[in-house]
């Protein structure tokens, strides 16, 4: 079946929009939990109170959440060249 050009502009624009709101909720809903984990186990590696097997853990806790952090920045990234590559091919 043939889309008429209303749909298919309409599909790009349900598509923008919902990058949009991907890229909306990787930046504040992942992001912002992971750089707090981050904080929080670089306060708890400086405390003077911490044992060897809590600076063990903690140091687990910080490296899964770097990576995780790293992971988004690079979904982040695909999504922002999908939204670009997308607004390009709508110019045209």
């Amino acid at each position: 079946m043939l889309k008429t050009n209303k749909q298919l502009v309409d599909s790009k624009n349900d598509l923008l929009s919902g990058i949009k709101k991907m890229m909306f909720m990787i930046s504040h809903n992942i992001r912002q939990p992971v750089a707090n984990i981050i904080g929080i186990s670089s306060l708890i590696k400086t405390s003077k109170n911490t044992t060897e097997e809590t600076l063990k853990l903690v140091d687990y806790l910080q490296t899964s959440a770097v990576t995780l952090d790293a992971f988004t920045k690079d979904l982040m990234t695909f999504m922002t060249n999908l939204e670009t590559q997308e607004n390009t091919n709508s110019s045209l």
